[in-house]
């Protein structure tokens, strides 16, 4: 059959480089597996917060730790507790999951490539593939990154179908009278969800992000200096774009709809996560959200959670907000989430770009993979993903411990997704 599409010369190059492919995840292999420490293996030191140590907390050596229950002891948090009954996912589960081309892979032998703490894959509503790194388990909590950006948004949606919001194009203060005459004060809604505000930020990615002030100031409090997400928000007041044209991607636009989201609901975003998500997808595990001194959730990043939920979280887009029999999320938020309209030209596919170099949309703090919005990722740094492919009825959920400025983790994920 391969005759028909190619000659001799043509086969031989491509087995060639096939092989080559497959020799070089041999030899990749073999280099993470015996360089294991760099992550702590196996004794996974734990960072604790300590004066001027705002670069010890990301050090390597910790992550494995930090990120499955280790910032919790180091950060306030808010608890996100399930309230009714916990429903443990259907199982259906294989060890031998191939992916690629003409010679492919073992799943499984993905986790000697690369440092990931955990793969869950749900085809159909059904676990088909569990396994975990670094002697992890299905019963920590794995942290988040931006992948909390993405629950937020779940989070405004349900705002919105609740009638607490009335409108997605709003200003937001018309919500929050402490953000009257302020810069975030006049962003709506939908352009703070798009990373459209507009705002002057040098972004992650960059030497001189502005990441640095707003992590200091909103969650670490060295120094001895109280930590306040609201005075950070208030006092960011100069713009460099006008709103909604740009795709500007900063953790001020999520932080901001948090503190909507709290006005509207008299409830911190925990509680009402809890009541709203939580509860009615049947999480079997409460879950963490870091705080600023003040008790509000730094909700750009800072949830914890098992992969076994994270899961529920993917499956609620793939089964247009309905789980366990109730409808959590409308049908339509689901679809302004996957969807761009005129409104939204400057996140559509190709346009929302970042340090990395991502070709892909931005909707709703959802990243897409694919041009028709098939393929929404909640995306967190270190190699977090919880992709959903709406073709298929299918999530997967991937932790790691390693940048994604030196792995590349997408190529093979997508992959995956593509041969399910």
């Amino acid at each position: 059959m391969i005759g028909i599409h190619m000659n001799k010369r043509e086969f031989i190059t491509s087995a060639l480089a096939i092989n080559l492919y497959g020799w070089s995840n041999f030899i990749f292999a073999d280099e993470f597996k015996f360089n294991r420490e760099r992550y702590g293996y196996p004794n996974y030191p734990t960072w604790t917060k300590r004066l001027n140590a705002y670069q010890d907390w990301q050090t390597d050596s910790f992550k494995v730790s930090s990120y499955s229950g280790g910032y919790e002891k180091s950060f306030p948090f808010n608890m996100i507790e399930n309230k009714s009954i916990k429903i443990e996912l259907e199982e259906s589960l294989s060890n031998d999951l191939k992916y690629g081309g003409i010679f492919k892979s073992n799943l499984n032998d993905y986790f000697l490539r690369k440092p990931v703490t955990s793969i869950l894959i749900i085809k159909n509503n059904k676990l088909i593939y569990e396994k975990y790194g670094f002697d992890r388990n299905k019963n920590m909590r794995l942290f988040s990154w931006s992948m909390a950006k993405s629950v937020t948004g779940l989070l405004l949606g349900i705002c919105i179908d609740k009638n607490f919001i009335e409108s997605y194009d709003d200003i937001v203060s018309k919500y929050v009278p402490a953000l009257t005459n302020t810069y975030h004060g006049s962003i709506t809604l939908r352009n703070l969800s798009n990373m459209s505000s507009g705002a002057k930020i040098q972004t992650p990615g960059k030497s001189n992000s502005d990441n640095t002030y707003i992590y200091r100031k909103s969650l670490f409090g060295f120094d001895g200096i109280s930590t306040s997400i609201k005075n950070v928000v208030v006092e960011w007041n100069e713009a460099s774009q006008v709103q909604g044209k740009f795709f500007s991607y900063n953790e001020l636009c999520p932080l901001t709809i948090g503190m909507v989201i709290r006005e509207v609901t008299g409830k911190s975003l925990s509680e009402f996560a809890s009541e709203y998500l939580w509860s009615p997808l049947g999480c079997t595990s409460d879950a963490t959200w870091l705080t600023d001194s003040t008790g509000a959730e730094m909700n750009c990043v800072g949830i914890g959670a098992t992969s076994r939920d994270w899961c529920k979280l993917g499956m609620l887009i793939s089964n247009n907000g309905v789980l366990n029999g109730n409808q959590i999320l409308s049908e339509k938020w689901i679809k302004e989430m996957t969807t761009w309209s005129e409104k939204d030209n400057q996140v559509k596919f190709g346009k929302a770009n970042t340090g990395l170099n991502y070709n892909h949309g931005y909707k709703c703090f959802l990243w897409h993979y694919r041009r028709d919005g098939s393929l929404p990722c909640f995306l967190g740094f270190d190699g977090q993903r919880v992709f959903i492919d709406l073709r298929n009825n299918t999530v997967l959920v991937h932790t790691a411990v390693g940048s994604d400025y030196e792995i590349d983790y997408d190529t093979e994920l997508i992959q995956i997704i593509e041969s399910l």
